[in-house]
């Protein structure tokens, strides 16, 4: 019997394009484990440089994204000073800080913290880590102590930094005290804590830095990492470490950074693995059909 070679040819070509269809939509479905995620990542400070003097501080963002507010602040019951300064002795660096002042048995500053969409974290699951940090002194040994307090957004405290004239510490629930270090009156030191949300119970990295000799916190004097219960960061309260303490504090370049992941899967990738079956057998005949009409035609016109 006489083999017709030319449509062996055809049936060879359709055989290898259907194969190549296979392949295709064998790539298509598997993106979701191919692409994973991606993450950005947002660092908001500020250094109180373009807020007002002896007024509440505005959140303004002086690094990275210009006048983006990044906390609402709110205040109770304090009777002396509580609001930005220009006095020498209360600033990092540049011309202004934030100074805390009083005898006080109730909540001082309260700072609600926003992400880059100006909500609050509350709420959020594309958060993998939050940073807060700041600089920090105390400003003569006549006033006892203040306490810098982080909360989660169930109102239960993360971590919060006493600081007095002799000592920093941070602490934990518990108590739990997770960093110590002695510090020199009106010297500025460096506290920074990270939150890292991406596990099951968030952990905990904590930093003391002090300056070195160009002036900069590189200087590490404690850390510390542990597991953490708590749900996303919230807001910080600054106020008297204990009910009658006479404060005089101040902090200055007030940081928030936190990196949000983002998935970059397709929908595909949630088809049943027979309806993948269905739809590329259905594809495939269309492609196939179509190629024999188109030879056949071609075939016709010769």
């Amino acid at each position: 019997m006489k083999v017709n070679s030319s449509l062996v040819i055809e049936l060879a070509v359709c055989f290898i394009v259907f194969i190549l269809m296979f392949v295709v939509l064998g790539a298509i479905t598997n993106v979701n484990d191919n692409m994973g995620t991606s993450s950005t990542s947002y660092s908001l400070i500020d250094t109180f440089e373009d807020d007002t003097v002896a007024t509440d501080p505005n959140g303004n963002d002086s690094n990275g994204i210009p006048y983006t507010v990044f906390y609402e602040y709110t205040e109770n019951n304090w009777n002396v000073t509580d609001d930005v300064t220009n006095a020498t002795d209360m600033q990092f660096d540049g011309t202004r800080g934030m100074r805390y002042a009083g005898n006080n048995i109730g909540p001082d500053g309260t700072y609600h913290f926003l992400g880059e969409d100006g909500n609050e974290f509350c709420g959020r699951t594309d958060i993998s880590e939050i940073t807060w940090a700041l600089n920090f002194e105390m400003n003569d040994t006549t006033h006892e102590g203040a306490d810098y307090t982080l909360y989660d957004c169930d109102d239960g405290i993360i971590v919060w930094l006493t600081v007095t004239d002799e000592y920093a510490t941070l602490y934990t629930t518990g108590p739990t005290e997770l960093m110590n270090i002695s510090i020199s009156n009106m010297t500025w030191y460096r506290v920074v804590v990270t939150i890292d949300y991406s596990g099951g119970m968030p952990m905990v990295q904590c930093n003391f830095y002090t300056l070195d000799l160009a002036g900069f916190f590189t200087v590490e004097a404690d850390d510390n990492y542990t597991a953490v219960e708590c749900s996303k960061l919230s807001y910080m309260v600054v106020d008297p470490a204990r009910a009658g303490f006479v404060v005089d504090t101040a902090f200055d370049d007030l940081e928030i950074d936190f990196t949000v992941d983002t998935s970059t899967t397709t929908n595909l990738g949630g088809l049943s693995d027979a309806w993948i079956l269905v739809i590329g057998f259905i594809i495939l005949a269309i492609i196939v059909g179509v190629l024999f009409m188109t030879i056949t035609e071609m075939k016709k016109k010769k």
